[in-house]
């Protein structure tokens, strides 16, 4: 029997990544946000298009009821713009290039249910990276 369980609220956002973020459970500097959200509020016109191109960080204190050990755990992702990687207790699970595709992260098998808490990390690069569209193309950012 499938069963989904939303986590879009109660998530922490830092803006400025910095290497070994990943790593850590202090949420220490962090903004409370829910999902979605924009890693950075433009203007609607006449804005350089490098303000929302930089590196940040979202984390979410994951606990999971016990009833779902021994289970199969996805956690589903909408979208996230434009490289994201996604981290359970400092542990690489996967990653995921472009941002106009949905994706899942299988969680069971780094998650700790003799931990009242896991961390989430997910890593966002948010520049333009060759490769992943819109990349080289004109586009309307709004």
């Amino acid at each position: 029997m499938r069963k989904i369980i939303e986590i879009n609220n109660g998530w922490y956002y830092k803006s400025d990544y910095q290497s070994g973020l990943e790593l850590q459970d202090d949420l220490e500097g962090f903004e409370k946000i829910n999902l979605p959200h924009t890693n950075i509020e433009v203007p609607y016109n006449y804005f350089d298009e490098e303000m929302f191109q930089f590196t940040s960080c979202y984390k979410y204190p994951l606990n999971i009821p016990k009833e779902f050990k021994n289970k199969i755990i996805y956690l589903h992702f909408e979208g996230v713009m434009a490289y994201a990687r996604v981290y359970l207790n400092g542990h690489l699970l996967g990653e995921h290039k472009g941002g106009y595709t949905p994706f899942r992260i299988r969680i069971d098998q780094a998650y700790s249910f003799e931990t009242e808490t896991n961390m989430l990390t997910v890593i966002v690069d948010s520049t333009e990276l060759e490769g992943i569209p819109p990349f080289g193309g004109q586009i309307d950012y709004l």
